[in-house]
Protein backbone atom coordinates (compact mmCIF):
# COMPACT_ATOMS: atom_id res chain seq x y z
CA UNK A 1 0.00 0.00 0.00
CA UNK A 2 2.91 2.22 0.98
CA UNK A 3 4.74 1.57 -2.56
CA UNK A 4 1.53 2.85 -4.52
CA UNK A 5 0.85 5.76 -2.54
CA UNK A 6 4.42 6.76 -2.87
CA UNK A 7 4.30 6.12 -7.01
CA UNK A 8 0.85 8.31 -6.69
CA UNK A 9 2.74 10.98 -5.19
CA UNK A 10 5.70 10.91 -7.50
CA UNK A 11 3.12 10.86 -10.27
CA UNK A 12 1.60 14.13 -9.01
CA UNK A 13 4.57 15.85 -8.33
CA UNK A 14 6.10 14.62 -11.96
CA UNK A 15 1.85 16.24 -12.92
CA UNK A 16 2.35 19.37 -10.94
CA UNK A 17 6.08 20.51 -12.46
CA UNK A 18 4.81 19.97 -15.63
CA UNK A 19 2.08 22.02 -15.43
CA UNK A 20 3.99 24.69 -13.80
CA UNK A 21 6.52 24.43 -17.35
CA UNK A 22 3.83 24.41 -19.39
CA UNK A 23 2.35 27.87 -17.09
CA UNK A 24 5.50 29.68 -17.34
CA UNK A 25 5.28 29.15 -21.20
CA UNK A 26 1.91 30.27 -21.70
CA UNK A 27 2.13 33.46 -19.36
CA UNK A 28 5.58 34.27 -21.89
CA UNK A 29 3.60 34.16 -24.54
CA UNK A 30 0.56 35.63 -23.18
CA UNK A 31 2.82 38.88 -22.31
CA UNK A 32 4.25 39.05 -25.56
CA UNK A 33 0.47 39.12 -27.19
CA UNK A 34 -0.18 41.87 -24.22
CA UNK A 35 2.38 44.40 -24.98
CA UNK A 36 1.83 44.27 -28.47
CA UNK A 37 -1.81 44.93 -27.71
CA UNK A 38 -0.46 48.05 -26.66
CA UNK A 39 0.79 49.11 -29.81
CA UNK A 40 -0.88 51.12 -32.76
CA UNK A 41 -1.35 49.73 -36.00
CA UNK A 42 1.66 51.56 -37.54
CA UNK A 43 3.91 50.14 -35.25
CA UNK A 44 2.61 46.58 -35.36
CA UNK A 45 2.65 46.45 -39.07
CA UNK A 46 6.33 47.26 -38.15
CA UNK A 47 6.99 44.67 -36.36
CA UNK A 48 5.60 42.82 -39.63
CA UNK A 49 7.89 44.07 -41.90
CA UNK A 50 10.78 43.96 -40.02
CA UNK A 51 10.47 40.55 -39.67
CA UNK A 52 9.72 40.26 -43.66
CA UNK A 53 13.03 42.72 -44.47
CA UNK A 54 15.30 41.61 -41.60
CA UNK A 55 14.56 37.67 -40.51
CA UNK A 56 13.56 36.45 -43.25
CA UNK A 57 17.51 36.74 -44.51
CA UNK A 58 18.86 35.05 -42.09
CA UNK A 59 18.86 38.10 -39.92
CA UNK A 60 22.81 38.59 -40.31
CA UNK A 61 24.44 41.91 -39.44
CA UNK A 62 27.76 43.83 -38.98
CA UNK A 63 29.67 43.99 -36.03
CA UNK A 64 32.73 45.41 -37.11
CA UNK A 65 33.28 48.72 -39.07
CA UNK A 66 32.38 48.40 -42.92
CA UNK A 67 35.25 49.59 -44.87
CA UNK A 68 34.22 50.51 -48.34
CA UNK A 69 36.69 50.96 -51.07
CA UNK A 70 35.05 53.02 -54.59
CA UNK A 71 36.04 51.44 -58.07
CA UNK A 72 35.18 51.89 -61.47
CA UNK A 73 33.63 54.64 -62.91
CA UNK A 74 33.71 57.01 -59.66
CA UNK A 75 32.83 60.63 -60.42
CA UNK A 76 33.30 63.39 -58.35
CA UNK A 77 29.41 63.74 -57.78
CA UNK A 78 29.02 60.07 -56.80
CA UNK A 79 31.65 60.54 -53.63
CA UNK A 80 29.80 63.10 -52.79
CA UNK A 81 26.27 61.31 -52.92
CA UNK A 82 27.45 58.10 -51.15
CA UNK A 83 29.14 59.54 -48.78
CA UNK A 84 25.36 61.46 -47.92
CA UNK A 85 23.90 57.96 -48.19
CA UNK A 86 26.42 56.77 -45.69
CA UNK A 87 25.66 59.46 -43.29
CA UNK A 88 22.65 58.86 -43.20
CA UNK A 89 23.06 55.32 -42.48
CA UNK A 90 25.49 56.15 -39.83
CA UNK A 91 23.18 58.12 -38.03
CA UNK A 92 20.87 55.19 -37.51
CA UNK A 93 23.07 52.50 -35.95
CA UNK A 94 23.32 52.54 -32.18
CA UNK A 95 25.69 49.34 -31.01
CA UNK A 96 28.88 51.43 -32.64
CA UNK A 97 28.97 50.07 -36.02
CA UNK A 98 29.91 52.44 -38.59
CA UNK A 99 30.66 52.97 -42.42
CA UNK A 100 33.28 54.83 -44.07
CA UNK A 101 34.95 54.85 -47.68
CA UNK A 102 38.76 54.02 -47.55
CA UNK A 103 41.44 55.37 -50.54
CA UNK A 104 43.26 51.47 -50.22
CA UNK A 105 41.82 48.43 -51.53
CA UNK A 106 43.97 46.18 -48.92
CA UNK A 107 41.88 47.90 -45.85
CA UNK A 108 38.61 47.04 -46.88
CA UNK A 109 36.51 44.84 -46.40
CA UNK A 110 33.41 46.04 -49.23
CA UNK A 111 34.67 46.43 -52.99
CA UNK A 112 32.01 49.09 -54.41
CA UNK A 113 32.69 48.77 -58.21
CA UNK A 114 30.55 50.41 -60.79
CA UNK A 115 30.82 49.47 -64.45
CA UNK A 116 28.05 47.86 -66.91
CA UNK A 117 27.15 44.45 -66.67
CA UNK A 118 29.34 43.10 -69.86
CA UNK A 119 32.18 43.96 -67.78
CA UNK A 120 31.45 42.65 -64.23
CA UNK A 121 32.99 39.08 -64.98
CA UNK A 122 36.35 40.54 -65.41
CA UNK A 123 36.33 41.47 -61.76
CA UNK A 124 34.01 39.23 -60.00
CA UNK A 125 33.78 35.25 -62.19
CA UNK A 126 30.77 34.36 -60.36
CA UNK A 127 28.72 37.78 -60.45
CA UNK A 128 27.74 37.26 -63.81
CA UNK A 129 25.94 34.08 -63.07
CA UNK A 130 23.32 35.99 -60.90
CA UNK A 131 22.51 38.95 -62.85
CA UNK A 132 20.75 37.14 -65.86
CA UNK A 133 17.75 39.37 -65.64
CA UNK A 134 18.17 42.30 -68.00
CA UNK A 135 16.44 44.61 -65.65
CA UNK A 136 18.72 43.40 -62.83
CA UNK A 137 21.18 46.77 -62.26
CA UNK A 138 22.87 45.82 -59.03
CA UNK A 139 24.02 42.79 -56.87
CA UNK A 140 25.39 42.61 -53.30
CA UNK A 141 27.01 39.65 -51.86
CA UNK A 142 28.26 38.97 -48.31
CA UNK A 143 30.39 36.73 -46.09
CA UNK A 144 29.91 35.78 -42.71
CA UNK A 145 31.76 33.87 -40.05
CA UNK A 146 30.66 32.53 -36.72
CA UNK A 147 34.16 34.47 -34.82
CA UNK A 148 32.96 36.03 -31.32
CA UNK A 149 32.21 34.70 -27.90
CA UNK A 150 29.01 34.57 -28.38
CA UNK A 151 29.45 32.30 -31.34
CA UNK A 152 26.69 34.74 -33.50
CA UNK A 153 27.02 34.45 -37.27
CA UNK A 154 28.59 38.16 -38.21
CA UNK A 155 28.94 39.25 -41.80
CA UNK A 156 32.74 39.95 -42.28
CA UNK A 157 33.02 40.72 -45.88
CA UNK A 158 30.74 42.49 -49.06
CA UNK A 159 31.01 42.93 -52.79
CA UNK A 160 28.29 45.62 -54.19
CA UNK A 161 28.29 45.81 -58.13
CA UNK A 162 26.06 48.61 -59.09
CA UNK A 163 25.53 49.45 -63.11
CA UNK A 164 25.03 53.10 -62.61
CA UNK A 165 25.25 55.95 -60.19
CA UNK A 166 21.89 56.41 -59.33
CA UNK A 167 20.99 57.39 -55.47
CA UNK A 168 18.11 54.33 -55.25
CA UNK A 169 20.30 51.61 -55.99
CA UNK A 170 23.18 52.70 -53.83
CA UNK A 171 20.61 53.55 -51.37
CA UNK A 172 19.04 50.08 -52.25
CA UNK A 173 22.62 48.05 -52.60
CA UNK A 174 23.99 49.38 -49.04
CA UNK A 175 20.64 48.22 -47.55
CA UNK A 176 21.63 44.72 -48.74
CA UNK A 177 25.32 44.91 -47.49
CA UNK A 178 23.56 45.72 -44.15
CA UNK A 179 22.08 42.28 -44.12
CA UNK A 180 18.41 43.57 -45.21
CA UNK A 181 15.89 41.80 -48.02
CA UNK A 182 13.50 43.53 -50.39
CA UNK A 183 10.16 45.35 -48.68
CA UNK A 184 6.92 44.01 -48.82
CA UNK A 185 4.86 45.65 -51.74
CA UNK A 186 2.78 47.52 -49.51
CA UNK A 187 5.90 49.64 -48.73
CA UNK A 188 6.56 50.13 -52.44
CA UNK A 189 7.86 52.61 -53.51
CA UNK A 190 8.52 54.76 -50.62
CA UNK A 191 11.23 51.97 -49.36
CA UNK A 192 14.75 51.72 -50.63
CA UNK A 193 14.61 47.86 -50.10
CA UNK A 194 11.55 47.77 -52.80
CA UNK A 195 12.71 45.08 -55.38
CA UNK A 196 11.84 47.73 -58.00
CA UNK A 197 13.26 50.83 -56.40
CA UNK A 198 12.71 54.38 -56.74
CA UNK A 199 12.60 55.68 -53.48
CA UNK A 200 16.26 58.42 -53.23
CA UNK A 201 15.76 58.63 -49.49
CA UNK A 202 14.88 56.12 -46.15
CA UNK A 203 11.53 55.70 -45.56
CA UNK A 204 9.95 55.64 -42.05
CA UNK A 205 10.39 52.19 -41.54
CA UNK A 206 13.53 52.13 -43.42
CA UNK A 207 14.90 53.49 -40.70
CA UNK A 208 13.02 51.98 -38.16
CA UNK A 209 14.25 48.64 -39.27
CA UNK A 210 18.08 49.33 -39.07
CA UNK A 211 17.52 51.14 -36.34
CA UNK A 212 16.22 48.15 -34.74
CA UNK A 213 18.64 45.31 -36.65
CA UNK A 214 21.58 47.51 -34.92
CA UNK A 215 21.03 47.80 -31.67
CA UNK A 216 22.63 46.71 -29.38
CA UNK A 217 20.27 44.27 -28.00
CA UNK A 218 19.91 42.46 -31.18
CA UNK A 219 22.27 39.00 -31.87
CA UNK A 220 23.22 38.66 -35.08
CA UNK A 221 21.45 35.20 -36.27
CA UNK A 222 19.20 35.22 -33.63
CA UNK A 223 15.21 34.18 -34.42
CA UNK A 224 12.25 36.36 -34.59
CA UNK A 225 10.91 34.39 -30.98
CA UNK A 226 14.02 35.84 -29.81
CA UNK A 227 13.89 39.28 -31.68
CA UNK A 228 10.23 40.07 -31.27
CA UNK A 229 10.39 40.96 -27.01
CA UNK A 230 12.88 43.35 -27.55
CA UNK A 231 11.29 44.87 -30.67
CA UNK A 232 8.18 45.53 -28.05
CA UNK A 233 10.26 47.11 -25.58
CA UNK A 234 12.24 49.43 -27.75
CA UNK A 235 8.75 50.38 -29.38
CA UNK A 236 7.06 50.94 -25.79
CA UNK A 237 10.02 53.04 -24.56
CA UNK A 238 9.89 55.39 -27.40
CA UNK A 239 13.75 54.38 -28.56
CA UNK A 240 11.93 53.47 -31.98
CA UNK A 241 9.45 56.08 -33.05
CA UNK A 242 7.68 56.48 -36.34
Amino acid sequence: MKIITKIILKIAIILLISSCNKGTIFSKIDENEINQNKLNQKQNELIKEYQKVAIDTENLKWKKEIRLFLDGNITKEYKENIQKIIGNYNKLFSDGMNIKIVNDFENANVHLLITNKKNVGKTWKDIPRYITDQNTKGYATTTWKQENPQNEKIITKGRIWIENTNIELTYHEIGHLLGLGHSSLKYCPKSVMCAVTTANELSDFDKAIIKIKYHQKIKSGDDFNKIKPIILELLQNNEIQL
